[in-house]
């Protein structure tokens, strides 16, 4: 890029545009090429089956299509974007892009607000000092599109959501198994959901919360205090859920509990997602993808609940299993698949899951088959055509 005088030459022929940002194996990554008074451009590129999950620009946008082929859902239609089309979006209108090929793609925001160095409010939505400020409409869900300043760190953002995404999943079941046992008036029900619920919230959950503190915070705090600040009540509201679900036991309050350690978790995740992780994810000289493998080396984590099993009765049948129905159909397409699998890993032996799609989900059953191989037997309910249903029936442990 070369300035001079009033004008600024961004690129000085196709080759030199394509080259400032290689495809990077199954990851979406995006670069900053240019930021000027009244425009942005931005470089994006898509390996084969990279999808950018749904979001909205706060200004309005052209996405031209340099090389390979995209599909851009918007507005609830699929608009199918070969090399060389050119679409304009106006502001805030959510969408999402999905590589059907590897792909270049350039980005020109329109209009932007003026840059900030400040940091965002804490009771409001986060800006993003990134090409455009974005949100992921979802049930009790809102965060930012967020757009790191390198390749590791892209891939790194993307292992983060995916990891929330699943804990989002794990809770919803396990939560959901707690208040419907709790409801029937269960007694034996009530407290093996509670005793997985507790064994779950202090071994997986208690583990990324403990590493996320001890590698996260530092790193923050070198930033913007009043975020470490945040993030550290946001936790401590969890712990707290989680200290109270282990001293009690009447119905009622173990199942009031349960839905308030799912609802201070989900505020934590979002927190996180709207907040810390586009600092962390911007910042120069702060490697996301370092700090995410050292959180990922200090957790001790086998999944679900070791203590979770099988019920049977002193004649040795087994207790009727137990299904819980996951919508996903709101859920946006880029952590869909993860949401899923942190609720089948809540699935103990035995149980099942009733999941509510808005297609036919057969790329995300070869990669439940090729994550857990032979554990589930999944049989179709419905197929559609407003919605697939599926029962995902755990195997018995032998």
């Amino acid at each position: 890029m070369m300035a001079a005088g009033n004008h600024t030459v961004i690129a000085v022929d196709a080759e030199a545009l394509l080259a400032a940002l290689p495809v990077s194996a199954g990851a979406v990554r995006s670069t900053r090429v240019f930021k000027g008074e009244g425009a942005g451009v931005v470089r994006l590129t898509f390996d084969e089956g990279a999808v950018m999950r749904e979001h909205t620009a706060a200004a309005p946008i052209l996405l031209q299509v340099l090389s390979g082929h995209v599909a851009l859902d918007v507005g609830g239609e699929r608009v199918d974007l070969p090399a060389g089309a050119i679409i304009h979006l106006d502001a805030n209108l959510p969408h999402s892009l999905e590589a059907l090929t590897r792909a270049h793609l350039l980005l020109t925001i329109c209009e932007r607000a003026p840059a900030t160095t400040r940091a965002p409010k804490l009771d409001s939505p986060a800006t993003v000092d990134a090409p455009a400020a974005a949100s992921m409409p979802e049930p009790a869900r809102r965060s930012n599109l967020v757009l790191a300043s390198s390749g590791p760190d892209s891939d790194a953002v993307e292992r983060v959501t995916a990891r929330h995404a699943e804990l989002s999943g794990s809770a919803a079941i396990y939560t959901t198994q707690l208040i419907d046992a709790a409801v029937g008036g269960d007694d034996e029900r009530t407290r093996r959901a509670s005793a997985t619920l507790l064994d779950w919230s202090r071994g997986t959950l208690g583990a990324l919360l403990e590493a996320e503190q001890e590698v996260i915070d530092p790193a923050i705090s070198r930033i913007d205090v009043a975020v470490v600040h945040r993030l550290r009540t946001e936790r401590e509201l969890v712990t707290g859920a989680i200290w109270r679900l282990a001293n009690l036991s009447g119905h009622v309050e173990v199942a009031s509990v349960a839905v308030e350690l799912r609802m201070h978790l989900g505020q934590h995740l979002r927190f996180f997602a709207d907040h810390a992780l586009p600092v962390l994810a911007r910042t120069g000289g702060l490697s996301l993808g370092s700090l995410w493998s050292d959180i990922e080396s200090l957790m001790v984590d086998d999944g679900a609940p070791a203590s979770k099993s099988a019920t049977q009765c002193e004649c040795g049948i087994v207790d009727e299993p137990a299904y819980v129905e996951l919508d996903v159909r709101n859920v946006p397409h880029a952590i869909r698949h993860a949401t899923v699998f942190g609720a089948l890993d809540a699935i103990g032996a035995g149980e099942g899951l009733i999941l509510v799609a808005p297609h036919d989900p057969l790329s995300l059953l070869i990669q439940v088959e090729q994550r857990t191989p032979g554990r589930f037997t999944v049989s179709y309910l419905d197929r559609g055509p407003e919605a697939w249903r599926l029962q995902f029936s755990a195997a018995y442990l032998a």
